[in-house]
């Protein structure tokens, strides 16, 4: 569930049509003679008069929502509207154009003089758009809150809304403060999906991670990344509480009622109380400014169970473990 908005957001590479082979050749062959003569390329430079944004994809258009309006926008990600935790859909952002793909074809369409995108896309694309001129903006992988004001001022330098990132920072600064005051360290959580084929854990080195500890839990996981886990595992660490994804249209989702429903996993005091709290999966698996988003549901919910148990570090525990 961790990775499962990331491949939605990794756009199918696709092919150059030939009407925009010769804009791209023209312009990469301009680059390689101007580095084989020792002339230092041209930069690509945006209209002075009107940013051309296209994020490509669902992390990209959240970012750049902090800094700019949809007046800035040239095109998005179609995979805004079914993965992403902003409303991409109410005017003015519905009458925005989308695309399917990250690459150049499609991109070139909506004329942009600015691309936002992730670093894992493809490098191909990602050339052949610089060598025609537009000004790309790559942004490394966010884990935590501080990775995430780090790509903020990396786009505002690079958007020239340095004041606009200083001011989105101090609203997420103030956000994760008032977190801080109102949860404790509490129970012990695991992060889980399981389709019914086999079962994943998300623990170090996770964005869901990051959320949890920002809601005031602590990772009993054990392991790095998203790995599988089998139900031994689960009975081994025996959580107070899983935390898990579910589309928006289905309030309970598949690993909730496979937890429930299977007799091994009955005496998991997580279960047996039933401490599972359920996060919509655009906010299970976000890596961009929505983190926080998802680590304030997930400490209302928190709170929630029991009574308030959570938010006072109390409940069924066992602190022999």
């Amino acid at each position: 569930m961790q990775a499962m908005r990331a491949r939605q957001d990794r756009l199918v590479v696709g092919r150059i049509a030939p009407k925009q082979v010769s804009r791209a050749v023209l312009a990469l062959v301009a680059v390689l003679v101007s580095v084989a003569c020792g002339v230092e390329a041209p930069k690509p430079t945006m209209d002075a008069t009107r940013l051309r944004l296209v994020p490509t994809t669902v992390a990209a258009a959240e970012y750049a929502r902090e800094l700019v309006g949809p007046e800035d926008f040239a095109a998005l990600p179609e995979q805004v509207e079914q993965w992403s935790a902003r409303d991409f859909q109410s005017p003015p952002w519905g009458s925005l154009p989308r695309f399917a793909r990250f690459a150049a074809e499609p991109l070139f369409e909506h004329r942009p003089n600015v691309v936002v995108c992730n670093a894992w896309q493809a490098s191909e694309t990602v050339a052949v758009l610089r060598a025609a001129g537009v000004r790309v903006v790559v942004l490394p992988a966010a884990l935590r809150h501080e990775d995430i004001e780090a790509n903020l001022d990396l786009l505002g330098r690079e958007l020239g809304r340095e004041e606009q990132a200083r001011a989105a920072k101090q609203r997420l600064r103030e956000r994760v403060l008032a977190l801080r005051a109102r949860v404790r360290v509490g129970w012990r959580a695991i992060a889980y999906t399981n389709d019914g084929v086999g079962g994943t854990a998300s623990g170090e080195g996770t964005t869901i991670r990051t959320i949890m500890e920002l809601a005031g839990l602590v990772d009993a996981s054990g392991v790095r990344g998203h790995a599988v886990v089998d139900f031994e595992t689960l009975l081994a660490r025996d959580p107070d509480v899983f935390v898990v994804g579910a589309p928006s249209t289905d309030e309970r989702g598949a690993t909730e009622a496979l937890l429930l429903a299977t007799p091994a996993l009955a005496n998991l005091r997580a279960v047996r109380t039933r401490r599972i709290v359920v996060l919509p999966v655009d906010l299970y698996s976000t890596d961009s400014p929505t983190i926080i988003d998802a680590a304030e549901l997930l400490a209302t919910r928190i709170a929630e169970l029991d009574g308030g148990a959570a938010r006072d570090g109390g409940g069924e525990r066992d602190d022999k473990r």
